[in-house]
């Protein structure tokens, strides 16, 4: 089974804003809506994913970039620091209007603490800082003082709030991207088309300032990257997971769970060390062990995991029981948890550990 859950991102994190239209501040008046959005038929045949032409802005209904990684320092008085971080950026047009979306979360395990923040922008000219440029120059984006940038594997990300002022380099250090579904295009059960890819091995090195503290950071980061010309089906739940394991091997596994949170659908993509990604569709399983109830929300979560593989099993769990990213508004989306965790686990009769970036979305406050 495809990977076409990652375009339900949207129903959840962007919900009130891709669903409802409800507006951008400042692009149109207050009480009107966004135009209506309509799937676009795909062109037959769609032409293929090429990079690094694609790696910059698309004009359809919905985009994103997005980053998850695992950190570590010493700052100058030899005090050891840890984190994770998640920093994402939404592109949405609504027929001549398009707007932005950041998210920024940290996660310091040192403190065992988790804050979150976002932005939203209506203009354009305001985040694309090289929209002229020609296909191939890779992308270059802001978002309220936030801002990636990136070509052929090589990136550069920046971000701030409370007490967490990130700045971030990254490498890619496996040849070429993980291509979703094989060849990085979906286009199943009629929501329209998208374009998928992962780099999921990227060497991390910059400064956090953590609390007025400058600590010189190195780690591992994962970036996915989707956009197309897609509306968003019934609103379900789903469990997706970044799996980076010491061997260099990556894991990309996701599941679909309708209303009563029975699993639907599943899929994964397998990266090998040497790049070589795999498409999944069989011999995937998920079993919860615990939950985690949000004192903010109230949402209950599940936390801690089984994941069965065909090559063995895996267990993951959180760094940090609070990872929720609480959303601060309606037009902000809605809140989901995205967190920093480690793995263990047996594949092919050899014992791995690594770390994984988890997203839980789509539950509803209990009543």
């Amino acid at each position: 089974m495809i990977p076409w859950y990652r375009w339900l991102r949207y129903v959840f994190l962007l919900g009130c804003l891709v669903l409802t239209g409800c507006s951008f501040p400042g692009m149109i008046p207050p009480g009107q809506a966004l135009p209506a959005a309509q799937a676009t038929p795909p062109p037959t045949p769609l032409p293929g994913l090429s990079l690094p032409a694609d790696e910059g802005p698309h004009h359809d209904l919905t985009e994103w970039w997005y980053y998850t990684g695992h950190l570590q320092g010493t700052d100058a008085m030899g005090h050891a620091h840890t984190y994770g971080f998640e920093l994402t950026f939404f592109q949405i047009a609504r027929g001549n209007l398009t707007g932005y979306v950041g998210h920024y979360g940290l996660t310091d395990l040192t403190r065992g603490t988790y804050i979150s923040q976002q932005h939203i922008v209506s203009d354009p000219n305001a985040v694309l800082r090289n929209e002229s440029s020609p296909p191939g120059t890779g992308f270059n984006l802001q978002v309220n003082g936030w801002s990636m940038q990136g070509l052929n594997g090589h990136e550069q990300l920046a971000a701030a709030a409370d007490d967490y002022a990130l700045t971030l380099r990254l490498a890619a250090t496996k040849p070429g991207v993980a291509l979703h579904n094989g060849d990085g295009l979906l286009t199943s059960f009629g929501l329209g088309f998208s374009y998928y890819y992962s780099r999921t091995h990227l060497q991390a090195n910059g400064i956090l300032i953590d609390h007025g503290v400058s600590v010189p950071i190195t780690g591992m980061a994962w970036m996915d990257h989707q956009w197309g010309n897609f509306l968003i089906g019934p609103a379900i739940s789903w469990d997706w997971f970044s799996v980076q394991l010491s061997n260099k091997v990556e894991y990309m596994v996701f599941f679909l769970n309708d209303r009563t949170g029975n699993t639907s659908y599943s899929g994964a993509t397998r990266v090998a060390a040497d790049g070589t990604s795999t498409p999944i569709s069989t011999g995937l399983a998920e079993v919860a062990l615990h939950q985690w109830t949000s004192p903010t929300t109230h949402i209950t979560y599940p936390s801690g995991w089984h994941l069965t593989v065909p090559d063995g099993q895996l267990t993951i769990t959180p760094a940090l029981l609070n990872q929720e990213f609480v959303a601060q508004n309606a037009s902000a989306g809605t809140s989901y948890w995205e967190g920093a965790c480690t793995v263990t686990g047996t594949l092919n009769g050899q014992a791995v550990s690594g770390q994984s970036y988890v997203e839980l979305t789509g539950r509803q406050a209990n009543k």
